[in-house]
């Protein structure tokens, strides 16, 4: 895994050898909040949701103990996404959103990619 550098426009994602399966760190200012999520974005629609159905198989597991909003669901026209939503307000430091951001990505990482090396790396 590696992250891709520099942020582009929004977003930084963590590479995991698979082109259509990343992580990414998204600011959505829409929302006030920063996204972590895991991301499925092959051509077809059928397969990402496949993909999405291992993880939903384990949102129990995903979720335990982190009182964040949470998803896990088609996204867009044909790609899936799991995420948690971490918030923030215009008043809250970078500083301390980015250590949270990055805890909950150590999290869906620790959570979610065994699942993804066992059932479809």
């Amino acid at each position: 895994m590696r992250a891709s550098g520099a942020p582009s426009g929004s977003h930084i994602n963590v590479r995991i050898g698979h082109g259509a399966i990343h992580y990414e760190w998204i600011w959505r200012r829409s929302f006030s909040a920063v996204d972590v999520a895991l991301h499925f974005e092959t051509d077809d629609i059928h397969i990402n949701l496949k993909w999405l159905d291992s993880i939903k198989a384990s949102t129990e597991a995903i979720r335990k103990d982190v009182d964040l909003d949470f998803s896990a669901a088609p996204w867009g026209k044909k790609w899936a996404e799991v995420r948690f939503r971490v918030p923030f307000d215009t008043q809250t430091p970078v500083s301390e959103v980015a250590p949270k951001a990055a805890a909950i990505m150590k999290l869906l990482i620790e959570r979610t990619y065994p699942i993804l090396k066992s059932e479809i790396l």
